[in-house]
Order: C-alpha cells, then sequence, then structure tokens
C-alpha cells in the first residue's frame, strides 16, 4: 500500500527509489527519450549504463494488471476514486491500441479513461480524441524520425510501408526490403515496436500530426510529409500511405458509407503494398507470385488455404482507380487492384487479376464494414459478374469484419476473411473497435 504523502508527487519508479534509498543506496537515471546521453557522466563514476530500448505489454493481462494498479494509485494520489468494470472493456481495448501498447503512452491513455470515470462523460469517444491529442505532443521525438539525417530519402517510405501492412520479420538482423536499415536498429532506436509475432508497427498518427516546431531550423514538417506522400505513390501507383492506419479521432468523423470505403482502401492498398515488399525481398524480375504468398492465411483456416490455391497474381503496376466502373470480364485487365472507389455503390468493390492453373480467374472483392454477414440473397446476388450479367464469378472473396466463415455453404466459390492476412493488425483492431465505439453511442 502507497503512503498517500509520499505518493501524492512520485511516480511508482521514483517512489519505490525513494523507500529503497536508506537500505541498499539504489541509484537510476531516467533520461525519459531514447536520445538521452549519459555517457559523460558515467566516465567518473562506478555507474554501469545501460540503454533499454522501449517494450511493449504483449499479453491481455499484463495491460489490464497494469491498468488495475495505475488506478489503485490514482484513486490514492487523487480527490475521487473509481474502478474498471466489465463496460469498460471496449474503452480499454480501444486505448491500449491506440497507445501502440507503450508503457509511457499507456499512462496518459490511462489518464484520459480516469477523466472520462471520473467526470462522468457519456461520450464514449472523448478518451479517445483526448488522449491522442497529448500524446501527440507528448512524443515529440517521434516526429524527429521524419527529419533524421541518417536514413536516406527511399528509407522512411519503405519503413513506413513495412509497419503499415502485416509484414513479417523473420530476422531481426535483416534489413528493412529496399533499404540498408537493420530492424534491429530501429527497434533500438524506439521507432518501431512489436504487435504481433515477428510483425512490429510504428506510432504513424503520433509522428504525421504533429506540427512543427515553432523557431526550430527545420523544415516544415508539412513539406516532408507530402515529400513522402509522393515517393510511395512514385513506388507504387495510386498508392496513398495514409491509407494503411488508422486514427480513431479521423475514423470518427466518418458516415457508414465513407467508413466502408476507408475499409476498401486499407485492403486494397495492404495487398499493394505487400505484392511490391515481397518482389523487394525475392529480389527477382518475376511478376507473377502465389496469392497465399501475399496474404498471410492461419494453418488452421483450411477453407481459406483451400480456396487461394494454386492463384498467382502480377500487381507490378500498382492500382488502378478508374473513371468508368470495371467488372470482373472487363477487357484489357491491367496487372494491378482494380478499386472502384470512383463507383458509387458499384457491384465490385475491388478486382484481383489472377490465374489459376495457367487460366485467367479474376477475382471479385465486396467489402462490408460491418460485424454481420449478409443474407444468403445478398451473397448470391454478388456471385454474378454483374447486375446486367447473371454469369458466376471465378470466386469472390467477402471481405467483412466477422468471423462466421461459410465457404462449404457457397462451394468453395466465396471466400470468407477480415483482411488480417495482409493489412496493419493495430489498423484494423483499431477500425473494429470505432466500429463498436460508435454502436455504443448511438446506444447510448
Amino acid at each position: 500500500m502507497f503512503d498517500k504523502n509520499q505518493a501524492v508527487n512520485h511516480s511508482f519508479l521514483s517512489l519505490l527509489l525513494t523507500q529503497l534509498a536508506g537500505i541498499h543506496k539504489p541509484v537510476c537515471i531516467c533520461t525519459g527519450t531514447n536520445s538521452g546521453n549519459i555517457i559523460n557522466i558515467t566516465e567518473r563514476s562506478k555507474i554501469i549504463p545501460r540503454f533499454i530500448s522501449l517494450s511493449s505489454l504483449h499479453k491481455e493481462d499484463d495491460y489490464k494488471s497494469f491498468w488495475d494498479q495505475r488506478t489503485e494509485y490514482m484513486n490514492v494520489t487523487s480527490e475521487v476514486r473509481t474502478k474498471r468494470t466489465v463496460d469498460d472493456e471496449e474503452m480499454l481495448n480501444s486505448l491500449v491500441y491506440a497507445s501502440f501498447q507503450i508503457p509511457r503512452l499507456l499512462l496518459l491513455a490511462h489518464s484520459a479513461w480516469f477523466h472520462h470515470k471520473t467526470t462522468y462523460l457519456t461520450d464514449q469517444m472523448a478518451p479517445l480524441q483526448a488522449f491522442e491529442n497529448v500524446a501527440i505532443h507528448y512524443y515529440p521525438e517521434m516526429s524527429k524520425f521524419l527529419f533524421n539525417s541518417q536514413f536516406v530519402n527511399n528509407d522512411i517510405p519503405h519503413i513506413l510501408m513495412c509497419c503499415g501492412v502485416h509484414w513479417k520479420v523473420r530476422d531481426i538482423n535483416s534489413c528493412v526490403p529496399g533499404t540498408n536499415i537493420l530492424w534491429a536498429h530501429l527497434i533500438s532506436m524506439s521507432v518501431v515496436f512489436p504487435y504481433l509475432d515477428n510483425v512490429y508497427i510504428i506510432p504513424f498518427s503520433l509522428m504525421w500530426r504533429a506540427k512543427t516546431p515553432i523557431n526550430r531550423n527545420i523544415p516544415d514538417y508539412s513539406t516532408t510529409r507530402q515529400a513522402i506522400v509522393d515517393r510511395c505513390e512514385a513506388l507504387i501507383q495510386n498508392l496513398d500511405i495514409t491509407n494503411l492506419f488508422v486514427s480513431y479521432d479521423q475514423v470518427r468523423q466518418l458516415n457508414l458509407y465513407k467508413l466502408g470505403m476507408c475499409y476498401e482502401s486499407l485492403f486494397a492498398s495492404s495487398l499493394a503494398v505487400k505484392y511490391y515488399l515481397h518482389k523487394l525481398e525475392q529480389n527477382t524480375n518475376e511478376k507473377l507470385f502465389p496469392l497465399l504468398q501475399l496474404y498471410d492465411v492461419s494453418d488452421d483456416d483450411a477453407s481459406t488455404k483451400e480456396a487461394l490455391a494454386d492463384i498467382w497474381v502480377d500487381f507490378s503496376s500498382g492500382m488502378m482507380l478508374p473513371d468508368q466502373e470495371s467488372f470482373v470480364d472487363s477487357l484489357d485487365m491491367p496487372n494491378a487492384i482494380i478499386h472502384n472507389l470512383k463507383t458509387h455503390k458499384a457491384h465490385h468493390d475491388i478486382i484481383l487479376p489472377a490465374q489459376r492453373h495457367s487460366e485467367v480467374l479474376n477475382i471479385a472483392v465486396s467489402c462490408k464494414a460491418s460485424f454481420a454477414l449478409s443474407i444468403d440473397q445478398v451473397i448470391q446476388s454478388q456471385l454474378q459478374v454483374s447486375k446486367k450479367n447473371d454469369a458466376t464469378v471465378g470466386l469472390l472473396i467477402w471481405l467483412y469484419l466477422g468471423n462466421d466463415k461459410r465457404e462449404a455453404q457457397y462451394q468453395g466459390r466465396v471466400v470468407f476473411m477480415n483482411g488480417n492476412g495482409c493489412c496493419n493488425g493495430l489498423a484494423l483492431d483499431m477500425f473494429i473497435m470505432t466500429k463498436k465505439l460508435i454502436s455504443l453511442n448511438n446506444k447510448s
């Protein structure tokens, strides 16, 4: 238990060191940043310096334990008290995702939640907005990553692309595809963080939305951001790098139709980037690759593996955004992911030109930013080539946020997925949580 008079001016760490000081005389120097230099201090002392990169909490029990301990601490040091309840589950998960599970950002996330709980606010999205606004200012060194002189112009776009999709890093001592930068170096700099097994993420929204500091002799942030956007589009036709990442503050302002478009763009962009990165990593002039090398499927998802087996794709021309709606039977299909973004209520949202056993198999993709699976009549209509052509498509990908699988019902002609085999796991999780919080708001 904490003594309230002592705890008021202490964090967990400083209070612990204070209480232990009279017994073991520990000395701890915390720079609070990843660029602190204490070597000159240690040269004249017996201190052994250790640079420890930030690490994330991997297990759900870890951050829930952290949350409860921090709540106990806040209850002691403040004039109000609260506790985590079952009703806080969606909010807690959302804040953990938004904090990238980085301990010091979790402190800010907890503070936003604690304020929300103790002031009895009803807007379920308010703590997320409050957290993101504070975190951007609290974590300014992330924005410096964009101007780091050790990286050349090509490095940052490739780092962002790898951390913007479901890209597995088999060896941290390998280089980021398209660069000479080791993953281990980025990890030690606290620029990238583990999210799933062998998959790393980057706090994109914190660096991307930061404002240029006043009275600093540095380029304007907006100019640098635009240069990165332009470079990414030059590498992959029609790629908007920002479509790979999700911010609560931005997504909550979208209506249901635009949420669907956001989901479509996340999937199409992610698949295009994974093709590009895979080709770089293979270091080959080949353009045709198995779809299952671009879209990761778990070993226990036999129905998806079977549906996508023996399908080869060539997305070497990036993405196409046609002015007129494209269909799976359209002539002169380009070697690109076709996104009918400019067509309102297109029959198929995305078309993936493909081959199976050397025969043309243009895959239709229908995206539904919904947790519920559509009724059979709707799915049957999407199996048609178009509203005017009732011929059946070779394969339909039903992209939605739920987990229900019904491949057997449609004899393998439809495969159900949510995009987690190519999309940034954090972006997908944040998108799902946003939908849940919007639903909670509508019920209140």
